[in-house]
């Protein structure tokens, strides 16, 4: 046996990868039996996207099964087919022990248990339940039952389909001073995953796919010069004061252009929020620019990321070609080249850019190397 100590570089999987990890994990699952490995605990920061993929996994999930994918989590429909695939998101925090527990009712003579209609759905259907909060659960009695429906898939006296996969997600002390610490018998009973926020990168990814009808991209611009204010935690652990998390810069997004500064203050508090409505109301001339490249070397930081995002956007629209942007390539340092081919996102817009980089001989070594580093 060795002597030597664990690493302690190992990171666990960014929120993008969770999706396909619990589809494996159902798939084992179908394979092996719902007790062949233990339910998943997905522990991280508030706002990352555990609740959001957890229900993707569950969609593609029916997607591969050709089943019809149905969340319970705000009401049953008045008929669910013989072929659902149900999906529950369950905020433990609001819960009472009956909920999990069941409510007794006498029936033939005896004694039973009788399920929320949600969950009793899961005896009779394959699907996904996500108990989220966990470890904000302070409660001794709702602690007390929880580990019956998580470890034994049964609630009261309802067993559940055996293809239904019961994950549970929660935040860590150094996320918040109201997370609890989990019972040592309950843990490890667990299969604990730390997972990783997704990058500014992914977060986009997810915003092209959640919101095919459009978001505010200059926030993206803007997350690309200040990466560090994608994801803060409060100062001192609570207060009265949002902060930015890839769920508030989500909200952000979907702000109307020309939204006021409080209503950025709001979502991402004091510090972040008046330093991005600064930064949107920057403006520059964006011809004047194209027709002298050279005038980039005196624009600002704020300035340049704008300028790129307005370019990015109107190579989009059409109202750009690439041979107009090819003289500003020359000029832009490499960082700068990444940010414009990030904000342009993969599609005809990016493609027909690259193709035309690719023929001016000054830029045609440059772009090779740049879009390696981009794919890698």
């Amino acid at each position: 046996m060795s002597d030597r100590a664990p690493p302690t570089n190992v990171v666990g999987p960014r929120i993008p990868e969770i999706r396909d990890l619990l589809v494996e994990e159902y798939e084992a699952l179908l394979r092996d039996g719902s007790h062949a490995r233990p339910p998943l605990l997905l522990l991280g920061p508030p706002g990352v996207g555990k609740s959001t993929v957890v229900r993707a996994a569950a969609e593609e999930i029916a997607r591969r099964h050709n089943l019809h994918f149905i969340d319970v989590t705000s009401g049953v429909p008045s008929e669910v087919p013989k072929d659902a695939f149900l999906f529950l998101d369950l905020r433990l925090t609001n819960l009472e022990p009956s909920d999990l527990t069941g409510l007794p009712r006498e029936r033939d003579g005896f004694v039973k248990f009788i399920p929320v209609h949600q969950l009793y759905l899961f005896s009779l259907h394959p699907g996904v339940i996500f108990l989220d909060e966990l470890t904000w659960v302070q409660r001794d009695d709702m602690m007390s039952v929880i580990p019956q429906l998580l470890l034994d898939h049964r609630v009261g006296s309802v067993a559940f389909h055996s293809d239904v996969m019961v994950v549970a997600a929660g935040n860590r002390a150094e996320d918040t001073p109201l997370a609890r610490a989990l019972p040592a018998p309950t843990l490890n009973r667990l299969s604990i995953i730390e997972v990783q926020p997704p990058t500014v990168e992914e977060w986009s990814t997810y915003m092209d796919v959640a919101h095919p009808n459009g978001w505010n991209r200059k926030i993206l611009a803007y997350l690309e010069a200040f990466k560090g204010d994608f994801i803060r935690s409060p100062p001192a652990g609570e207060g009265f004061e949002g902060y930015p998390t890839p769920r508030s810069w989500e909200w952000a997004a979907l702000l109307p252009e020309g939204a006021p500064a409080w209503r950025y203050i709001a979502l991402l508090g004091r510090e972040v929020g008046l330093k991005l409505s600064k930064f949107l109301t920057t403006t520059v001339d964006i011809d004047a620019l194209l027709k002298s490249p050279s005038t980039w070397r005196g624009l600002e930081l704020e300035e340049r990321y704008m300028s790129l995002s307005e370019i990015a956007e109107r190579l989009r629209a059409g109202g750009l070609k690439p041979d107009d942007v090819v003289p500003l390539l020359a000029t832009l340092e490499d960082e700068f080249v990444v940010v414009l081919l990030v904000l342009l996102r993969p599609g005809p817009a990016r493609s027909e850019l690259l193709t035309r980089a690719a023929r001016d001989t000054r830029l045609a070594a440059r772009m090779i190397e740049i879009t390696r580093k981009i794919a890698g």
